[in-house]
């Protein structure tokens, strides 16, 4: 992150309500569903979706933390008339092909072939593709494969848990259907001068 930037504390929103919701969710789903689940179909079921929701987080903290691909910017000390004297734009040869360059006021030196420079980060990528808020970080050359593959774990991981949890419910639809049945909760009564507790599920 640039030195030069204020600390805003709205960008950390986005990826704190993204590891909340899937943090939250997918511990309700162990604490409720899976050990109905386990019991009546197969242990199977618990450790998939473990390992799928560890493989998601594994891909989740990859993209957000690792380094996309930030350009070191020129140094201080540098003549500071080379960004008025420098073209906008220049031509060069990589591997008898000619690339255009555009160079980057602010970081100070000419951008390579799909480098751009980001304005929520202030910091030029390679490989740019774009900024993602859910992850608070630019998805680059460096974390693109870990943001792909949190993208296709996640999908995998939701249509699981749905699915599941849709086979718990229609399994439980004539329990479900009352009210008191609908909520845990601890249940006391005295027999035989001992004191009992039950709970509804």
């Amino acid at each position: 992150m640039p030195t030069g930037k204020k600390f805003k504390l709205s960008k950390y929103i986005p990826v704190s309500a993204a590891t909340t919701f899937l943090v939250g969710s997918t511990t309700l789903f162990f604490v409720f569903t899976c050990p109905w689940l386990s019991h009546t179909l197969s242990p199977a079921v618990l450790i998939y979706n473990a390992l799928m929701f560890l493989f998601v987080l594994a891909n989740f903290s990859m993209a957000t933390f690792m380094d996309p691909g930030i350009f070191p910017r020129a140094e201080e000390d540098e003549d500071k008339e080379d960004d008025f004297r420098a073209p906008l734009y220049k031509n060069v040869e990589i591997k008898g092909i000619q690339v255009r360059m555009k160079w980057c006021s602010t970081c100070r030196f000419y951008r390579p072939p799909r480098c751009s420079h980001c304005s929520v980060c202030d910091n030029c990528v390679e490989q740019f593709d774009h900024h993602c808020p859910w992850v608070n970080n630019c998805i680059g050359r460096r974390n693109y494969r870990y943001f792909f593959l949190f993208l296709l774990s996640l999908t995998t991981h939701i249509i699981g848990v749905f699915g599941f949890g849709l086979l718990y419910v229609l399994k439980h639809m004539d329990e479900l259907s009352s009210v008191h049945t609908a909520v845990t909760y601890p249940y006391i009564f005295q027999q035989s001068g001992s004191t009992s507790s039950f709970t509804f599920i």
